[in-house]
């Protein structure tokens, strides 16, 4: 089972000075609770399952040798390990936009994990001074922006741009 891969987060450094991978875990999770009481407080327990699996693949053989599979890996796993539709799913999507004119996560479970994923990693960076510059963004965090800014507009849910910052600063 996917959760079974949890315990080797806390051996992964996600960020020097933001903790392991698993600290980025609870902070995900927390993120990802505020913004399910927001969007789809029905399904909050498959938003937090989700956000607690999202990065479990990562411990994995499979995304060792694989790591364009992060994600997609997460969500089979979560799926032959008997996890819900909507937690596999949102496992495998929480990447999504990777690219401009990826797809965004199709549903709200997804977007949770995938709009407190993102917003994590950009607070953890501009928190440590890893700011982009004119010329160099090596965390992605442009892409990562737009990606919220895409999953806000193009999935039409109801939160404003300086809440989500708001939590994921907090």
């Amino acid at each position: 089972p996917l959760a079974d891969y949890l315990p080797a987060l806390s051996s992964r450094i996600f960020l020097a000075g933001m903790g392991t991978v698993r600290d980025k875990v609870e902070r995900v999770v927390r993120i990802a609770g505020h913004l399910a009481e927001h969007l789809c407080p029905e399904a909050a327990d498959a938003v937090e399952r989700a956000a607690t699996l999202c990065k479990c693949d990562l411990a994995t053989r499979m995304v060792f040798e694989f790591p364009e599979l992060q994600g997609e890996v997460g969500g089979e796993y979560a799926r032959r390990g008997g996890e819900g539709a909507a937690v596999a799913t949102a496992i495998a999507q929480h990447y999504q936009p990777r690219f401009a004119g990826d797809a965004i996560p199709t549903g709200p479970v997804g977007a949770c994990v995938a709009l407190a994923d993102k917003l994590d990693t950009i607070a953890a960076c501009f928190a440590l001074d890893l700011v982009p510059t004119a010329s160099q963004d090596p965390y992605a965090l442009r892409r990562l922006a737009l990606g919220v800014l895409r999953i806000l507009g193009e999935g039409g849910y109801p939160l404003s741009l300086g809440h989500v910052v708001d939590l994921a600063v907090r």
